[in-house]
């Protein structure tokens, strides 16, 4: 009697220990990053322009380093409401390399006198490696939509809140929803030339065939419009209204 009950126990124990163990490994992770953003823009031709972006990622509270991004990006302005980015994203970590490869379309709607309404549909590819090894180059695309509303709070302040649903189609498993990307930002125009924002991310997974995440980070950006003319490089630092630039809001971020 007292032997089956000690069996009992053990059994009941190992399953106490196996549904914690379980329970661990299909909650979801969450992690607290930073990211710091740098770009510089410069036009090329008329309604086009070239830019390159560097941009650090740290993890754990912003106390583990977790990746460098470099980008290089070429777009164009057109019909006005119009533009077209295509990025070239290189990822550099102490486990892997990515390469990235993105073309995205942005519409702009004026709904408001201070209200503006982005909608962009992009394509991106990824992959580790050109080796021609699925395992080792783990190539994965992903087609990501995202609406966006923008909101004029003054002459130079204005407010953003964004979501992007990314629909990944991978060699493994068929096109599915993977994650969806929640940012709200602020940002400030200094002038033409310069300008600050602030944002804050929520990225979950939404379905997943690992262990699901949720991505929270703080970053900041802090882009710079290369000027045309050498003459106008002595305003660069010159304070001015934004509303008074024209091309302002007529393209939206890669991010």
């Amino acid at each position: 009697m007292d032997v089956n009950k000690t069996i009992n126990q053990i059994k009941c124990l190992f399953l106490i220990i196996f549904s914690i163990s379980t329970y661990g490994q299909l909650s979801p992770k969450k992690d607290f990053s930073t990211w710091s953003w740098i770009q510089l823009e410069k036009k090329t031709f008329k309604h086009q322009y070239v830019s390159f972006q560097y941009q650090a990622r740290y993890d754990n509270y912003g106390f583990t380093f977790n990746r460098s991004n470099f980008y290089l990006g070429y777009g164009i302005d057109y019909y006005k409401k119009f533009n077209t980015e295509v990025v070239y994203q290189y990822s550099t970590s102490y486990k892997k390399d990515e390469h990235t490869f993105f073309v995205g379309t942005t519409y702009k709607c004026k709904l408001f006198k201070k209200t503006s309404l982005f909608l962009r549909t992009a394509i991106q590819h990824t992959q580790n490696y050109f080796t021609g090894d699925p395992i080792a180059d783990n190539p994965l695309t992903e087609w990501r939509n995202r609406i966006r509303l923008s909101y004029n709070l003054n002459k130079n302040y204005n407010a953003t809140l964004s979501a992007e649903p990314y629909l990944a189609f991978d060699q493994m498993h068929p096109g599915h929803i993977s994650r969806i990307r929640y940012v709200s930002q602020l940002n400030y125009r200094y002038n033409k030339f310069n300008n600050l924002s602030l944002f804050y991310l929520i990225e979950p997974d939404v379905i997943t065939y690992k262990r699901p995440n949720t991505d929270y980070v703080i970053g900041i950006t802090y882009s710079i419009k290369l000027p045309n003319k050498w003459k106008d490089f002595n305003k660069f630092y010159k304070r001015s209204n934004a509303d008074k630039d024209k091309d302002r809001d007529t393209k939206d971020s890669y991010n």
